[in-house]
């Protein structure tokens, strides 16, 4: 083989590795959808695209839209009002991060609590709901799942109000989809909770982890997920010329991707890119689904490996860009701060809660026995 002609292999070779190199990336930046999906036209029901679309996942923070349907049929049953009390009780503080961190035996309103659910995904508030609504975690999953049943989502089993892993806590896509349509459709007086950028208690400012609110033409909700059995899902909201867009995304393997891959998914369906003709009632599995959850771990949280110890000195690392993650995408802006963090507080209650809880000493805590909450911990 000559010379001329080896050099042309190699050449050729590192041609194909570039080309696949800046495919990946191209492919990373625009969102590669790699999970189940769904794109859905609110107003009609149809189904334009789909991917998995009955494929049993476990959802995350997502979960926690459920909880705040769950609230507003209460509220519309006469059983709940936005004044509710909610008791921030010891077993509410035991919950891991995303939380707010109260001290026990604070009291704090629903529509408050809602706010903390949505905007900053606070665990330990949406166990507060929970306890303070129906008694116990356990009886309001029991409302959930009978909630879920009676909007016909069918591959969907809730086991607690906020959505940390629980191997018997899943959804789907497709259901989703029908809770993001029953919440937009039943409670559009509640539509600007979901919109809500950031909210504020004392000095410290939460932002909204769904970062299509700032960043994409039209976003209107709806709410963020991750877990590592989950991966990073995102159930999104978007309305342009009177025309809205559902995009439910499970599954990215980022933040920045799951915005990517659902502003990707709008932007195509605004633009006309996909046409569905089957409603999401009368959409059918295709038979190749699993009917377990597939676990997300070993791919989002890999085990990390043993280092040894240097004794080099630590370097400061430099904060990092929140826009960096996001650039290079066509679907998305640069951000932008539309509106003024929402402030919420402690107390500001009216009556008593739904189940008619009361607290560890038998007695209904007043206004005037709110105690003083302790600084978030670090």
């Amino acid at each position: 083989m000559s010379k001329f002609l080896i050099k042309i292999i190699k050449l050729s070779f590192i041609a194909v590795l570039l080309f696949s190199m800046i495919s990946i990336s191209v492919r990373a930046q625009e969102g590669i959808l790699e999970g189940p999906h769904i794109l859905l036209d609110y107003d009609s029901g149809k189904v334009l695209m789909e991917k998995d679309a009955f494929q049993r996942w476990h959802p995350a923070s997502l979960t926690k839209m459920m909880t705040a349907y769950v609230v507003f049929r209460k509220i519309r049953e006469g059983k709940l009002t936005l004044k509710s009390p909610v008791y921030y009780s010891r077993n509410a503080s035991r919950r891991p991060p995303s939380k707010m961190g109260f001290k026990v035996g604070s009291v704090f309103n629903i529509e408050n609590a809602l706010k903390m659910i949505i905007v900053k995904s606070a665990n330990d508030v949406a166990v507060a709901i929970a306890e303070s609504v129906s008694g116990s975690v356990e009886a309001f999953a029991r409302e959930m799942n009978k909630t879920a049943r009676d909007i016909g989502m069918r591959d969907t089993n809730f086991v607690n109000p906020h959505g940390l892993h629980d191997n018997n806590q899943y959804s789907s896509v497709r259901d989703m989809a029908l809770l993001v349509m029953a919440i937009g459709k039943e409670f559009p007086q509640y539509a600007p909770l979901f919109k809500i950028e950031a909210i504020q208690y004392g000095k410290r400012v939460y932002q909204s982890y769904n970062k299509l609110l700032q960043r994409f033409q039209g976003a209107d909700g709806m709410k963020t997920g991750y877990v590592c059995a989950s991966g990073f899902n995102l159930a999104a909201s978007a309305t342009r010329s009177g025309k809205r867009l559902i995009a439910i995304v499970f599954g990215e393997r980022s933040g920045a991707r799951r915005a990517i891959a659902a502003a990707k998914l709008l932007h195509e369906g605004f633009a006309g890119q996909h046409r569905g003709k089957t409603n999401i009632k009368k959409l059918k599995p295709r038979g190749t689904e699993i009917s377990r959850p597939i676990n997300m771990r070993n791919k989002i949280c890999p085990p990390r490996k043993k280092r040894k110890k240097k004794s080099a000195k630590k370097t400061k690392k430099k904060p990092i860009d929140p826009q960096l993650t996001l650039k290079g995408s066509r679907y998305l802006h640069n951000r932008v701060q539309h509106q003024k963090p929402v402030v919420i507080r402690l107390g500001d209650t009216i009556g008593t809660n739904a189940a008619g809880i009361r607290l560890p000493n038998g007695k209904f805590l007043a206004l005037a026995d709110i105690p003083i909450p302790t600084k978030r911990p670090n």
